[in-house]
């Protein structure tokens, strides 16, 4: 089965502290669906030791949220594709695949595509962008 849902804001930066932060939303202000990445580009021994030198994953609250595998990442035009490991989605409450659907003219889907290519810089073949 697949995870589904309709994003209508677009999120990505990288904060003061280094740390890549890539998100899909149904609204900007009043913000009820949501999945946020978060991956700092800078880790050391200890963070590899904890799996802190993962993906950080926030699906539409704190409660439902990890360091997880993400097995493949495919960013179209208008939708992303997800997949990840079956403990990563059993900890975040929803199925393996994930689909995200976003206007396809969003503005932010040069940056979004930049800190996707950042965030998994170290991982071969899980990102792929088609946009």
């Amino acid at each position: 089965m697949t995870t589904k849902f309709e994003s209508s804001f677009l999120y990505a930066q990288v904060d003061e502290n280094d740390v890549i932060m890539v998100g899909f939303a149904d609204d900007e202000f009043e913000t009820k669906d949501y999945v946020l990445f978060q991956k700092s580009s800078v880790s050391n021994e200890q963070d590899k030791k904890l799996g802190f030198d993962k993906v950080h994953i926030t699906y539409c609250n704190q409660v439902h949220s990890a360091y997880g595998d993400i097995l493949k990442f495919v960013l179209k035009n208008g939708l992303a594709e997800i997949t990840f490991d079956s403990r990563t989605a059993s900890e975040l409450g929803i199925d393996e695949q994930l689909e995200i659907v976003f206007s396809p003219n969003d503005a932010k889907l040069a940056e979004v595509k930049h800190y996707l290519a950042q965030m998994f810089i170290d991982k071969d073949g899980v990102f792929k962008s088609e946009a």
